[in-house]
Formats: structure tokens, C-alpha cells, sequence
């Protein structure tokens, strides 16, 4: 996609409250800016900004025997080894999912079981715990499944490897599909380790696919510990970190309470990995192990491993992490790297033919469009694309294949899936989360009807302060106090991400005295600005997305983050800006 294709609509600056002077007063010991992030993100108490600050591996987890099934499904484990029955692990064609069966896996043929693993085929089996995966068990012999970020909506094939005498354990995190009447319709598995079912003990609610498969896991491990002939070496849990962060961040989930503590301990493991296969992506990526932050994992290392699922086979992924051969590990980085690439190139031919349908936005308060050619693997992309640009609910359909596919992502305020339920006459399948979708249309006729009613659905529902995007600015901050000693304070509330953002802040009247491009296409700029006849030095990547029309002698107030630039052994403050607009 070009940096030109992705101008955006203006974007409301919302600035926080000043935090009050009593907070600031209680918690004199902290530098003020981070008293007021932490306020801002609700961590008050002394206790709350103690975990915050200062996360705890031992006493910020909690126990995996929370999960009201979590007892039976362990004894079910132990059982299928004393039997030495064989278990399947069915995992999805993401990277929560990959991740999720490789560290169940894993630790399943440790802890001494006979395991195999599963990822179907995103075009071929569809998502989900479908025929395909039962069809898969049966010819292994498999008398146990467990299911990684997936299962919950698949009631049909659970009692379909119940009839045939298969126990399904399903771990997952997705949307629990509900009956007629409204209440949760649970599929008859023999466990079910969800933290979001209704009547579920686990105090936290937010764990990713792969973060319920570390939970499971790690009850394994428990179990483990309290036998005489344990199996599980020390720490075992804790080398598993670096595939349960790589889910976390992948699937977005919020570096809140345990995924906090998950990405905290995970990024220091993903550093000093065993996996080759993480190694040898980590050289052809130029990763350095020791700078990955939740930034590397969401922009290099997941959508390589997703590339797989995409365009490949997401299996290629799943042998990436699992694989103690080097020269398997190499050959296997360079087909995950190459497939990545061929993405980047046809969601770039796919993005620049989905904006050119939606043409002039108009009154639309939703995007639906549609590929002839458009793999399914890429339309989730096609669709965030969309609503970037837009700030509308998107959903990218594709019929290639003979059928009609698609995949959704959504603003806040819009529940899509419950969207998808206004329409489900026009459906085979559908399902995922209130942000994104995945769905099959009933056929290609459907697609007018299931268009029109989407848009009804969101007139129905959206205000029109629900379509203009906003930006969250945690304070004022003149850059005269944007210092390498704040950037060195805000580390504390690192790691950065979705329920835990790098803070902003907003300059004004700023006046710009040049702007200097960067990078090979002059993607990116330097902008000399003074404040107070003061001169410091702006950096702006996506320089034509966010400020293509500045000018020098132009008056501005900017919206920038605060980081740290490290180079040649320096150290120095960095203002990345978020966003521009003229001083009024």
C-alpha cells in the first residue's frame, strides 16, 4: 500500500483531564508524568500501581485451577498417558492460534503423552473444529482433542467425536454463541477452559487463545511438580512465554493484569529463545533479541507467522516453532519470510482496488466490498485497510474459491458480530470478536441483501460522534519538557499496547523552520520547529499519510509520543508525531 493511498480523515484530539493535585500529593515518590498515566489508567491504589509498575511472575498470575474445568481436564490428560492413547491438538491458522498449539504440544509430548497437531487448511477446511479435524483424529487414532483458540462455536463436531468416543477439551477465548433465547449454547465437550463462559471462576477475563493454552499448560506442569517422577524440568513454564506473547500481542489483547505479566516475562524470553526457528527469522528480519518489544511482534514477527496461514499453509508456521533442526529452522525462516512478502504485494494490489470501490464515502456508515481474485487469507487486511482510512465498520468479501468469504473489522461503539446477527439469513457461518469477523455468505446472490442490511444495522446503531476518530492525548507537554529523563520514566509503564497505550502528548504553536524527507521514497520527514525561540527537532514517519502540506513559517500544534533513539552509544529523546494541524 502507498503511503499516499492511506490519507486519513481528520481525527478529533481528545485531552485528557489534569490529574488531581491530591493524587499527585499521595504519590510524591513518582515522577508526576507517571502519576498521571497511571491515574489516567485507572491504577489508584497503592497496590494496583505496585503490580502496575513492578509486575511479578510468581504473585501477578493466578492459578491455572481456577478454571472450573481445569481439574478435569488435566486428570483427563494424565489418563490418556497412562493409556498411552493419542491426543490431537487442533489448532487455527493464526499466529494466537500457531502459537497456542505449539507450547500445548510441546508441553503435552514432555510431559510424556503421544501428540500430534492439527491446523487445517484456512480455504481448504474452513475456521473452526470442523470435519476436517475430526476427520484428522480418527485416522491418527486419536481418542482426546484439545482445541487452541478455536472449538467454542463447534458444537456440531463436538458431539460429533463425542458419538465416536473422542473427548474434546476446548480452550478458547472467542465469542460464545447463544440460542434463541439469549443464554450461552456451550458445545458437549468433556472440558471447557474459556475465561469469558458464563459461571467461570478465572478472575481474568482477557486472556488470547494462546494465553488459555498456557494456562492449560501450566496446570500440566502443576500436576507435574507434585509427582516423585515428575518429568518437567524447572522453569519449564516459564521457556513458554515466548510463543504465549507472540499470541497475546498478535490477537490484540489488552497488556492489562495477566497479559501484562505474560508480554513482560514473555519479551525477555523471546531475547533468549531456544526455539531455532524464532532465531533464524530474527536474522533474516534483522531483529535484534535484546531491543523486541510488543511493536516487533505486532509489526514483524506475527505477520510472518500469519503470512503462513494466509497465503501458505499455516502448518509451515507451526514447524517454524517447533523444529530443533537448524537447517529445517533456516529453510523454514526463509519460506516464512518469502511468503510475507508475496502478502505485503497482493494486499497492496487488493487495498488499491478496495478503495477505488468505495470511491467518495458519501453518507455510508459501513464498507462492504468485494474481490474477484482477493485470497481469503488477505481480506482481514483489505477490511483493517478500509477502516483505517474510513473510520467505518469494513467487511472485505472475496469469491474466489466458488465461494463467497469475507472478514470484518470494526470501530468501537459497533459490535460486529452482534451486526452479523441482524443478518444471519443471509450467512452460512460466521464468527469472532466485537472488533473483528470472519464470515461465509449463503451465496453470491446474498451479497446485495447482506449489504443493505449491515448498513441498516449501523444506522440503527452508530451516532455520528461514533464516526469521527479521535486520538486519546494523555496531557499538555511543551517540548521543552520532553526530555531523555521523562522518555527514561515512561519506560516504566512499558510494555506498550492495546489497554496499556505509549502515552501522547500535545505541543502547540509550534512554528516550523524545515522539514527534511527521509527514507529511500521520502516516506518519512525531520521537522525543525521552535518553541519559545527554542529549536528542537520532530520525526514524522507516514509523512505524506499525516502532514504532507506543511510549510515552513506554518504555525502548528502536534500530538507526539516520547521514546527513546539509540545510536553510534547515544542515547537520546525522541518526538515521533502521532499527528498535525495548524495553530488556530
Amino acid at each position: 500500500m502507498s503511503y499516499t493511498a492511506m490519507q486519513r480523515v481528520a481525527r478529533e484530539w481528545r485531552v485528557a483531564e489534569q490529574v488531581p493535585g491530591e493524587f499527585l500529593a499521595a504519590h510524591a515518590d513518582l515522577p508526576p508524568a507517571v502519576a498521571q498515566l497511571l491515574y489516567q489508567r485507572g491504577m489508584r491504589s497503592p497496590a494496583a500501581i505496585a503490580a502496575f509498575l513492578h509486575p511479578d511472575y510468581d504473585t501477578h498470575r493466578h492459578d491455572p485451577c481456577l478454571f472450573r474445568d481445569m481439574a478435569k481436564a488435566v486428570e483427563r490428560i494424565v489418563l490418556a498417558r497412562e493409556r498411552g492413547e493419542r491426543i490431537l491438538v487442533h489448532g487455527d491458522y493464526d499466529a494466537d492460534g500457531v502459537s497456542g498449539a505449539a507450547v500445548l504440544t510441546e508441553t503435552l509430548t514432555a510431559f510424556g503423552c503421544s501428540a500430534d497437531a492439527f491446523i487445517p487448511h484456512r480455504e481448504e477446511d474452513g475456521y473452526g473444529f470442523k470435519e476436517p479435524g475430526l476427520a484428522r483424529a480418527r485416522a491418527l487414532g486419536a481418542t482426546v482433542i484439545i482445541t487452541c483458540d478455536c472449538g467454542i462455536a463447534n458444537a456440531a463436531t463436538v458431539a460429533a467425536a463425542r458419538e465416536v468416543g473422542i473427548d474434546v477439551v476446548i480452550t478458547d477465548h472467542h465469542l460464545i454463541p447463544t440460542d434463541a433465547s439469549g443464554a450461552e449454547a456451550l458445545p458437549p465437550a468433556f472440558a471447557i477452559l474459556h475465561p469469558k463462559a458464563r459461571g467461570e471462576q478465572y478472575p481474568y477475563q482477557e486472556l488470547t487463545g494462546g494465553g488459555v493454552a498456557l494456562k492449560f499448560c501450566e496446570a500440566i506442569v502443576q500436576h507435574d511438580a507434585q509427582r516423585s517422577d515428575r518429568r518437567l524440568p524447572e522453569g519449564f513454564a516459564k521457556w513458554l512465554l515466548d510463543c504465549a506473547a507472540i499470541s497475546t500481542v498478535a490477537d490484540f489483547g489488552p497488556l492489562t493484569g495477566e497479559n501484562r505479566v505474560i508480554v513482560r516475562y514473555g519479551l525477555l524470553v523471546l531475547a533468549k529463545t531456544r526455539r531455532l526457528g524464532l532465531q533464524k527469522l530474527y536474522e533474516i528480519a534483522k531483529i535484534v533479541p535484546e531491543r523486541i518489544t510488543p511493536g516487533t511482534i505486532g509489526f514483524q514477527i506475527a505477520p510472518r507467522i500469519n503470512a503462513s496461514g494466509r497465503i501458505d499453509h499455516a502448518s509451515v508456521a507451526l514447524r517454524l516453532l517447533r523444529t530443533t533442526d537448524a537447517a529445517e529452522a533456516a529453510q523454514l525462516a526463509d519460506q516464512i519470510n518469502a511468503t510475507n512478502g508475496e502478502r505485503q504485494q497482493l494486499v497492496l494490489r487488493a487495498n488499491e482496488e478496495a478503495f477505488a470501490q468505495v470511491g467518495e464515502l458519501g453518507d455510508r456508515r459501513t464498507l462492504v466490498v468485494v474481490g474477484e481474485w482477493w485470497p481469503p487469507g488477505i481480506v482481514g487486511l483489505v477490511a483493517s485497510a478500509l477502516k483505517e482510512r474510513h473510520h467505518r465498520p469494513a467487511i472485505a468479501l472475496t469469491t474466489a474459491g466458488g465461494r463467497v468469504t469475507g472478514s470484518g473489522r470494526s470501530i468501537a461503539g459497533f459490535h460486529i458480530v452482534r451486526a452479523l446477527d441482524a443478518v444471519r439469513g443471509t450467512l452460512a457461518a460466521y464468527g469472532g470478536h466485537p472488533q473483528a469477523c470472519g464470515l461465509t455468505l449463503t451465496g453470491v446472490d446474498a451479497i446485495p441483501a447482506f449489504r443493505d442490511g449491515i448498513e441498516a444495522y449501523a444506522r440503527a446503531t452508530l451516532t455520528d460522534a461514533d464516526l469521527v476518530p479521535t486520538i486519546a492525548v494523555d496531557a499538555e507537554l511543551p517540548l521543552a519538557h520532553a526530555t531523555l529523563a521523562l522518555a527514561e520514566q515512561l519506560e516504566q509503564l512499558e510494555p506498550f499496547g492495546i489497554g496499556n497505550p505509549q502515552p501522547r502528548f500535545l505541543a502547540r504553536g509550534l512554528t516550523v523552520a524545515d522539514v527534511r524527507t527521509m527514507g529511500a521514497t521520502g516516506a518519512h520527514c525531520r521537522i525543525g520547529v521552535q518553541e519559545d525561540r527554542k529549536k528542537y527537532t520532530l520525526v514524522c514517519f507516514r509523512y505524506a499519510d499525516i502532514c504532507p502540506n506543511i510549510a515552513i513559517g506554518n504555525r502548528i500544534d502536534v500530538v507526539y509520543e516520547l521514546d527513546i533513539n539509540e545510536w553510534n552509544g547515544r542515547r537520546d529523546a525522541q518526538v515521533k508525531v502521532v499527528d498535525v494541524r495548524e495553530t488556530k
